[in-house]
């Protein structure tokens, strides 16, 4: 059996429509044609997939069969490389396993102190601004936030001193993957186009900063136990990975986009959230209240924000930092009773899944009681699929998460934050779901 086909115009397919709300495109054709079906841009064919069952398929159960060799993926690697982000086959099971410790729960400790810290030092510099009235804007707050975090955790270093050349190498490569996935005929990287250029010269930069952090690392003699003395570890004993200086490079620049820019997005739309939903803001703080009485929260408290950690995650069900995934099968397969041919390219969508009419009571409201255990045991696993799923779940699920619910058990504690009125907030059209022209927020001492 075929999914139904959406042809649109005979030069572009659907490209019109894709380009001026790409989640909105796939949303409405999932409520008019069911849970399969496939659509046309310009010369590429997609199959999208919406149920858990079908997502469970692609992701677990015969997650061999589909790999990355997609369009969208071919771009992605022009920045981060081979990594393990990227990477298919064995490749990324050599990564993987050099990845995996540093997320390890034993450490987790030791990163709640780093959060709680960074938390702290931010919430200060929020004084002087809540006293003179001014807005911030929320969404570049978290990414200096987590980007402090994440250097210091995986990295032992201040990243903020880099924040301006990694901010711009990260809206470089957003625009760079939205031009080449929204462009008729795009035009390899070596093209020296206006775009190509742009993407190149942000690329470089960022290369340098991460050289400067290795280098400087290789030149102490004392080497910490983080993420980056494991790659270099691996890279100057040549162990199993045997890591060339191009791979460990593209592993650093991974692991620092991947480990601030997404756990960020997460959280400005939490602030957007909460500022829309009173009730729910009022139900946080009588928790974080009762639970810290005043009191820095740390890892041990984490059992105790349930009510925290719904907040984050349907905060991440409404706005999925990675909002679509997609596939290439390796060989002839059939998911949820509909052939998928050898080579066919299958998108899955969380921004989509997660409003699957079946499985979320009025899908668009925000409703942080969905995750209580006593709701969320009676739905599908992969019903709600922030990270992914299977084998190539985020290696970071479990830091991003605790994370998130530091940041919002702290800042709960002393602000409430209220949009800054007639500002229109929207998504980015393509890539990371970043707001377009950020979150301007008021600060509002409890």
């Amino acid at each position: 059996m075929t999914p139904p086909f959406v042809s649109g115009t005979r030069l572009l397919g659907s490209m019109g429509e894709f380009r001026k709300s790409p989640q909105r495109f796939v949303l409405k054709l999932h409520r008019e044609l069911g849970d399969a079906f496939i659509y046309r841009k310009a010369f590429w064919t997609t199959c999208l997939f919406a149920h858990p069952d079908q997502i469970k398929h692609v992701l677990q159960d015969n997650s061999r069969n589909y790999n990355k060799d997609t369009f969208d993926w071919k771009n992605i690697r022009a920045f981060f490389g081979t990594s393990s982000l990227t990477a298919d086959g064995e490749p990324w099971v050599r990564r993987r396993r050099l990845v995996q410790p540093s997320f390890h729960n034993d450490r987790l400790v030791a990163i709640a102190e780093i959060v709680t810290t960074a938390s702290g030092q931010m919430l200060r510099d929020w004084e002087k601004l809540e006293q003179r009235r001014e807005p911030i804007d929320i969404a570049a707050e978290m990414m200096r936030l987590t980007l402090k975090v994440v250097g210091s955790a995986l990295f032992s270093s201040d990243l903020l001193d880099e924040a301006e050349v990694i901010d711009q190498a990260t809206a470089a490569i957003l625009e760079y993957f939205e031009h080449q996935v929204t462009t008729i005929l795009p035009l390899p990287l070596n093209v020296p186009t206006a775009h190509n250029r742009k993407f190149k010269a942000n690329m470089k930069n960022f290369h340098r900063v991460v050289m400067r952090i290795t280098n400087a690392r290789r030149a102490r003699d004392a080497w910490p136990d983080d993420l980056l003395t494991m790659l270099l570890t691996a890279r100057e004993h040549e162990l199993d990975t045997g890591m060339s200086d191009a791979e460990l490079l593209d592993e650093v620049v991974t692991m620092i986009f991947a480990g601030y820019e997404t756990t960020a997005t997460a959280l400005a739309w939490t602030w957007f959230l909460l500022s829309k939903y009173p009730e729910v803001t009022h139900k946080l703080e009588l928790e974080v209240d009762q639970v810290l009485n005043g009191k820095t929260p740390g890892f041990a408290d984490l059992p105790k924000l349930t009510y925290a950690q719904m907040v984050f995650r349907e905060s991440m069900r409404l706005y999925p930092p990675v909002w679509i995934l997609s596939r290439r099968a390796i060989a002839d397969d059939v998911v949820g009773g509909y052939d998928v041919p050898a080579g066919s390219v299958i998108a899955l969508s969380p921004y989509v899944t997660h409003r699957h009419s079946s499985f979320w009571e009025n899908p668009e409201a925000f409703v942080p009681e969905r995750f209580a255990t006593e709701f969320a045991q009676h739905r599908p696993r992969y019903s709600f699929f922030p990270f992914g799923g299977g084998p190539r779940q985020c290696v970071g699920h479990a830091f991003a998460q605790m994370e998130a619910a530091l940041i919002i058990a702290m800042v709960t504690q002393r602000y409430r934050l209220h949009l800054v009125p007639g500002h229109d907030v929207k998504p980015l059209p393509l890539g990371i779901l970043r707001p377009l022209h950020g979150i301007p927020m008021t600060l509002h001492c409890r």
